[in-house]
């Protein structure tokens, strides 16, 4: 029996020696990590594929593979720039280590409370150059509109939740072949001087808004758009063709809206034609997500 049992402690103080190895070796890992090296390119892909220009003022990393950019600020030549308190990446290890991509995104607003003003984001692909397969999971927690949707949304609280898949195959005419769903809803919206053709249209106060989305193949069709308060409501519908790069997709949308009497008002006092409430404004959204043109239908 004492063989036998010496054998047995043997075995353990082997498995000890072999984890506390495991140990120090992944602690040397840790502390020798190229971070500022990993920080750089996440920024510049980021930058690369959104073609926004991205700066922060000060960076941290934590264990194991976290990074958290501090007063960051998001621009681009068409729009001001948008602001957040805190962007936070969470790297999988695993997936690094075989040359992947798992980010675990978390976006913060200034002034964000524990349950509203964030952002959450999961990005899969196979190499960082995100020109394979891809998956983007996330969900967005009543996130001030006003702070990010540019020059015509003065107000509104969003919630969002989306998944979808890009299968990196090359089509013809360099569309994206994507599967996924998006679902987003506002509350107290109010939308500024939207242009026309020549026009513009006077403040849009709106209780509520809904928007749907179903993506299949490279077509994203709009499932559902509406939206209703005391200024009316509106409609719309088409679908968004999805190109490489992503600026450049294809919108075409129709929306119409029914003025109610506080539109109707408001358009009197800016000297524009009459709108009587009730009655239908039909327009068309058309072009390039980076160059959307507004026209009467």
């Amino acid at each position: 029996m004492t063989p036998v049992l010496s054998g047995i402690s043997l075995s353990k103080h082997a498995l000890l020696w072999a984890a506390a190895g495991a140990g120090l070796l992944a602690l040397f890992f840790f502390m020798t990590f190229p971070y500022d090296a990993l920080q750089a390119r996440v920024l510049a892909e980021v930058e690369r594929k959104s073609g926004l220009d991205v700066r922060a003022r000060n960076w941290t990393f934590g264990f194991p593979l976290t990074m958290e950019w501090r007063d960051v600020e998001l621009a681009k030549r068409d729009f001001g720039p948008i602001r957040l308190e805190a962007m936070q990446a969470r790297i999988g290890l695993l997936k690094l280590m075989l040359g992947d991509v798992a980010l675990d995104l978390r976006i913060r607003q200034p002034g964000a409370s524990a349950d509203a003003g964030r952002a959450e984001v999961k990005v899969t692909a196979d190499s960082w150059a995100f020109d394979g397969p891809l998956t983007l999971k996330g969900r967005v927690q009543h996130i001030d509109l006003s702070q990010v949707a540019g020059p015509y949304v003065s107000r509104g609280v969003a919630k969002a939740e989306f998944s979808q898949q890009w299968d990196g195959a090359r089509t013809p005419g360099g569309s994206i072949n994507a599967q996924g769903t998006w679902r987003l809803d506002v509350n107290d919206i109010v939308l500024e001087r939207i242009p026309i053709g020549s026009a513009t249209l006077p403040s849009l106060a709106f209780s509520r808004a809904a928007a749907s989305l179903e993506c299949h193949e490279a077509v994203c069709r709009i499932l559902e758009l509406q939206g209703d308060g005391t200024d009316g409501s509106f409609t719309g519908e088409g679908h968004i063709t999805l190109q490489r790069p992503f600026a450049k997709s294809a919108v075409e949308l129709t929306m119409t809206i029914t003025p109610g009497p506080g539109f109707a008002s408001k358009a009197a006092a800016m000297g524009l034609p009459p709108f009587p409430a009730g009655m239908p404004i039909k327009f068309k959204l058309t072009g390039p997500l980076s160059q959307v043109r507004p026209a009467l239908a």
